[in-house]
């Protein structure tokens, strides 16, 4: 599965692997090995990347940098969101 999201911290792409792309050049600033990534979102400090184990990875936006993995959940993540604040991340399952 492939799946995108694009924030003030460029465009996040996801499918084999997660990578981070510069809006202005298109060119890649980071990639992070992860597994059945199922949606992604972006905003200005954070990467979110949810997995089918049901798991939300969270990653600082400038380095991909693993900062915290959210779990509990049986079913795979279907959709991120980022509050327009960005102080809040909101997932389907």
């Amino acid at each position: 599965m492939s799946v995108a999201a694009f924030g003030p911290a460029g465009l996040l792409v996801g499918g084999h692997g997660v990578r981070r792309l510069d809006a202005a050049t298109g060119q890649p600033t980071w990639t992070a090995e992860l597994d059945g990534i199922e949606a992604v979102a972006l905003d200005a400090g954070h990467a979110a990347v949810g997995t089918s184990d049901g798991a939300v990875h969270l990653l600082a936006a400038a380095t991909g940098a693993a900062e915290r993995t959210l779990t509990g959940q049986p079913e795979p993540v279907k959709t991120l969101r980022f509050t327009p604040d960005g102080h809040r991340l909101v997932g389907a399952y």
